[in-house]
């Protein structure tokens, strides 16, 4: 079937797969040895490994614990990035001029986490913001929880989304990420109506977590397209993480080739290259068709989403702070 070998503990983590999409083990490792390279396929077994030894290893021990923190935009990324080492999962959401950061984590060293906090307040000559403590079952404000692709958290009113980020854009840190999230979530949430998309266009997908945010709130179908092989990678390895490759297919290609109508396209990318696609972009959206557009630099927002404007689109809400923006657009009945 193949020169690489699997492990045992791979094919028995392949069975449970199998079981979920009905194809046999040795047909997901075909498929996987045909669109990956060795390299990748290694990288991507040893994450289920490590997945599963997580599984057996957490029988017993205590629950996580969740940890919220208020944190300015200067703070955001760093204390995400060092939460990720630790945390079984992360959720992000958008309050006045705060981010509200929740972290999951079952061997809980407040006094670290403190410290990095408070050490990292310091450098930017801030407050250092409170820390709470409460239990993993309290209500979750944000629809998901990112989670590091060797756990497997499964928080109360929350959808996990497995992430295995490689070296893609788009772990859930950025601001522009979270608004794009958040965007999705308003609009399958009926925020703007009822006419919810079925059919996803993810351009530049990164890790892919947009179009797996969309169809695990209710889209039928996704095309994450992107340049990068490593982007690509990441993102079909996060798709098979999150059960979803019968209907999310993942291509490398410019989006430019992209052919086809789709009633939701997601573009966080950035301001002088989503002005040069506005006319593209809008020619792919289908009557009443969505736009959600992100990697805007404020002020260039305005003369950003005033070239969709220009195409007959119209403005619905933005998702902004003092740097960065995310518009979510819709195509009218008259286009």
């Amino acid at each position: 079937m193949s020169s690489i070998d699997i492990s045992k503990q791979t094919l028995d983590i392949l069975k449970g797969i199998s079981s979920r999409i009905g194809k046999s083990e040795s047909q997901i490792v075909e498929d996987l040895i045909k669109s990956y390279d060795g390299a990748f396929w290694a990288g991507f077994e040893e994450c289920l490994i490590s997945k599963k030894r997580w599984q057996e290893e957490k029988k017993g021990k205590v629950a996580a614990k969740e940890i919220t923190i208020h944190l300015p935009l200067p703070m955001l990324a760093a204390t995400y990035a060092f939460l990720w080492e630790m945390a079984e999962g992360i959720s992000v959401d958008r309050a006045g001029d705060e981010f509200i950061l929740r972290a999951y984590l079952r061997d809980l060293d407040l006094e670290e986490i403190k410290g990095f906090v408070s050490g990292l307040a310091r450098r930017y000559q801030l407050r250092p913001p409170p820390i709470y403590v409460e239990p993993e079952e309290e209500v979750h404000h944000m629809p998901f929880i990112i989670v590091p692709a060797n756990f497997n958290i499964m928080a109360s009113n929350a959808i996990p989304i497995l992430l295995n980020p490689g070296t893609a854009f788009g772990k859930g840190d950025h601001p522009c990420t979270i608004y794009c999230l958040k965007a999705i979530s308003d609009l399958y949430a009926g925020r703007f109506g009822k006419y919810l998309p079925r059919r996803i266009l993810d351009a530049g997908t990164g890790t892919g977590i947009l179009s797996i945010a969309s169809v695990l709130l209710g889209a039928k179908e996704a095309i994450a397209v992107d340049i990068s092989k490593d982007a690509v990678n990441a993102a079909k390895s996060n798709v098979i993480l999150n059960h979803l490759e019968d209907r999310i297919k993942v291509i490398q290609c410019s989006i430019s080739e992209v052919r086809g109508h789709f009633d939701l396209i997601l573009a966080n990318l950035y301001g002088m290259l989503l002005k040069d696609i506005s006319c593209f972009l809008t020619g792919l959206l289908n009557k009443d068709g969505w736009l959600i557009i992100g990697g805007m630099i404020i002020p260039d927002d305005e003369i950003v989403i005033s070239c969709y404007l220009k195409n007959g689109l119209k403005l619905i809400d933005t998702y902004r702070d003092e740097k960065w923006a995310v518009a979510i657009l819709k195509k009218t009945n008259s286009n």
